[in-house]
């Protein structure tokens, strides 16, 4: 497999310190390290308890619904025509170029109504170690609104393997109500 060049898909100004992904209709972004947003997970804890959950997934959910309406709009404005499993298939791709995981997808990618996603170096847990608990609420909820978006209708997300509670794995399944 070619690496990818990372010029082609994002678009780095050095001068005004702004960087946009051209993937997503030259949507603006910004790297936050995994050591920071353990700390920000960490003082969601801490002030919301169990209500941080609700608020990872719905930041999730919302940047996913994003992440698909700015990947669709990419597509529309060429010639080209892309099924949601294209577009998801994209989206993975640029993922594992922006940082977020190598990421390997299974399940019924035609439909959506079942959908896997396998992530490999997830960096939303790995400067947690292993504290014995699922702690990918807000990739969870970023997969719900991507697949939301593109294959319509709503979906329930879980997490049943995390590098938090075991493994080298997270793996989130997203399933049609």
């Amino acid at each position: 497999m070619a690496k990818p060049n990372v010029e082609e898909h994002v678009h780095i100004d050095y001068t005004n310190g702004i960087i946009k992904i051209k993937d997503l209709n030259n949507i603006t972004a910004f790297i936050i390290p995994s050591d920071s947003w353990a700390t920000i997970k960490k003082g969601l804890h801490e002030r919301f308890s169990t209500g941080a959950k609700v608020i990872l997934l719905g930041m999730g959910y919302s940047n996913g619904l994003l992440i698909a309406r700015q990947a669709k709009a990419t597509v529309s404005s060429s010639a080209v025509e892309a099924t949601p499993a294209q577009l998801l298939t994209s989206l993975v791709n640029l993922a594992a170029i922006v940082g977020w995981g190598k990421i390997s997808l299974g399940g019924d990618l035609a439909s959506g109504k079942e959908i896997t996603l396998a992530i490999k170096n997830c960096p939303f847990c790995a400067q947690l170690g292993v504290t014995g608990e699922e702690s990918c609420e807000f990739y969870e909820g970023v997969a719900q609104g991507v697949i939301d978006e593109l294959y319509g209708g709503s979906h329930d997300v879980r997490e049943p393997k995390c590098r938090a509670k075991e493994g080298d794995v997270c793996e989130i399944v997203v399933r049609a109500k």
